[in-house]
């Protein structure tokens, strides 16, 4: 019974975070958490970022503790210094969950370094209703979507990103779905601060819309299948409900003979 309980939580722990256990250390993680307003946000590993522009807390929309960052995509960022946590050349993930609210602006940023052209550090961008990431091998690092085909970012909803990278490969990941995975080639340290939501030197537009629990670990991971997780679940539940049942019926059979007797 209690290797069974044992496995159904840890399904729906799987299905609700969508990432699987790992020896991965957390290096940077912000919750943006706090009151509306507010211009704080606290990363739990210890890094000081500071905001700049409009970006503050707000309670309109949030995946967890009831808020998340809003950025209106008018130089809005949450910034921190370049140091050896933000040093992208060994393998590593940044994932975080999005809440898009333009769907047709080019190159919107999310996060990065913004000088992937000089092989510096890694970019993270939202084109066009798109996934697109830079800076994985060079200028030539690119990470996109295929335009080919409907995109997975869902607007106006939250969606979960996962741009996971070992020395060889590097994967982008969308709402627990492959979306592309190819090469990478030596990443660059270099001197830039790490921003989320826009970068000074970057030509294209800011981020517009909400980011919740955006962390930065330093080695690869993969989102658990859903379908995986689910079916790990549905089996618990089933489990579970036969054993409940035979224990009735055993407590029935029991009763009556205690009955007749």
């Amino acid at each position: 019974m209690k290797r069974l309980l044992f496995v159904l939580g840890f399904a729906f722990a799987c299905l609700i975070l969508g990432i699987g256990l790992s020896l991965a250390q957390t290096v940077a993680f912000l919750p943006m958490d706090g009151t509306e307003g507010s211009t704080t946000f606290t990363d739990t590993m210890g890094n000081t970022w500071t905001a700049s522009g409009n970006v503050h807390i707000s309670t309109a929309q949030a995946v967890s503790n009831g808020a998340s960052a809003y950025f209106d995509g008018n130089n809005d960022y949450i910034g921190v210094a370049n140091s050896s946590v933000f040093d992208f050349s060994g393998p590593f993930t940044i994932d975080f969950y999005m809440f898009p609210l333009d769907g047709s602006a080019r190159n919107q940023y999310i996060a990065g370094e913004s000088r992937p052209d000089n092989g510096w550090g890694v970019d993270i961008r939202f084109d066009e209703g798109y996934m697109d990431g830079w800076g994985y091998d060079g200028w030539y690092g690119q990470l996109t979507e295929d335009r080919t085909k409907p995109g997975l970012v869902n607007l106006n909803n939250w969606n979960h990103i996962m741009i996971s990278a070992n020395l060889d490969q590097v994967s982008l990941y969308i709402n627990g779905q492959l979306a592309v995975q190819r090469h990478r080639g030596k990443i660059s340290d270099g001197a830039n601060p790490f921003r989320i939501g826009d970068q000074l030197n970057f030509g294209g537009l800011g981020f517009k819309g909400y980011i919740d629990d955006f962390r930065i670990s330093d080695q690869p991971l993969a989102p658990v299948p859903i379908p995986g997780a689910a079916w790990l679940l549905g089996s618990g539940l089933l489990g579970l409900a036969a054993v409940r049942r035979k224990k009735k019926q055993g407590v029935s059979k029991s009763c009556r003979r205690s009955k007749l007797f």
